[in-house]
């Protein structure tokens, strides 16, 4: 299959906040990015294809327009996708 694998690095550096301001508005932009309407193309999207893990970016899978996969991971649709018990989308 044609899916962009992605490597995770061993450790990821911890944010710091330095301010009530910073505190508030990193809290809003969590909530938002949560949401189902905020979907970005380099989102990664973790997926289990019949019992394969994988991971791969949003804008791979909706590189070509009309396509299934575009309309299918475009972002409008995810909440009422298919996912697995581990909240994978799930493709059989």
């Amino acid at each position: 299959s044609n899916f962009l694998w992605l490597h995770y690095p061993p450790h990821l550096p911890a944010m710091k906040r330095s301010s009530p301001e910073n505190e508030e508005a990193a809290s809003s932009t969590e909530k938002r990015q949560r949401s189902p309407s905020f979907q970005q193309p380099s989102d990664v999207l973790h997926l289990n294809v019949g019992g394969t893990l994988t991971a791969v970016l949003r804008r791979t899978l909706t590189s070509i327009e009309g396509s299934m996969l575009a309309s299918r991971f475009s972002g409008r649709w995810d909440d009422s996708l298919e996912k697995d018990r581990d909240g994978n989308f799930f493709i059989d």
